[in-house]
């Protein structure tokens, strides 16, 4: 094959790569984009550590506390689950808090979050339970009902 050809094939297999992965990142951010929409409109309550004392350890309900970062999918494909739980559950409340913000590292560093997502289950302003990476609702649910 003569130089020419090869580096069209080349430069087409590159173009072809790079609409795929600019596809996969539009889709993504259009679809978190949503999620994000519908979680605020069942209530999920986007906390920082200006507001984490009275949404989360001073609340009447026990509150699952979703510990999120803007580079982390499992965190995408968890929403639609804790969505649910919000949506379902009017005696629990769920809130999220993303480790990436500058006004959120006094609660990441005292609840030692180094991975998301990372949920804590708190009840009564207590540390309940926690679970590291991306679960199911019936995990979520047996956490707070521990």
């Amino acid at each position: 094959m003569n130089k020419k050809v090869k580096l069209i094939i080349e430069i087409a297999i590159f173009i072809v790569v790079l609409c795929g992965i600019t596809s996969i990142y539009y889709f993504n951010n259009r679809n978190k984009k949503q999620l994000e929409e519908e979680a605020s409109s069942v209530g999920i309550v986007k906390v920082t550590d200006g507001n984490f004392n009275s949404e989360v350890l001073e609340s009447d309900k026990p509150v699952i506390v979703e510990f999120t970062s803007n580079s982390c999918p499992p965190c995408i494909s968890l929403l639609p689950t804790l969505i649910n739980i919000a949506k379902t559950n009017s005696d629990v409340k769920v809130v999220t808090i993303n480790i990436d913000s500058k006004e959120n590292k006094s609660v990441v560093t005292k609840y030692q979050v180094e991975a998301t997502p990372t949920i804590i289950i708190f009840k009564e302003g207590k540390v309940k339970d926690s679970i590291i990476g991306a679960t199911d609702e019936e995990s979520i649910m047996t956490a707070l009902n521990k």
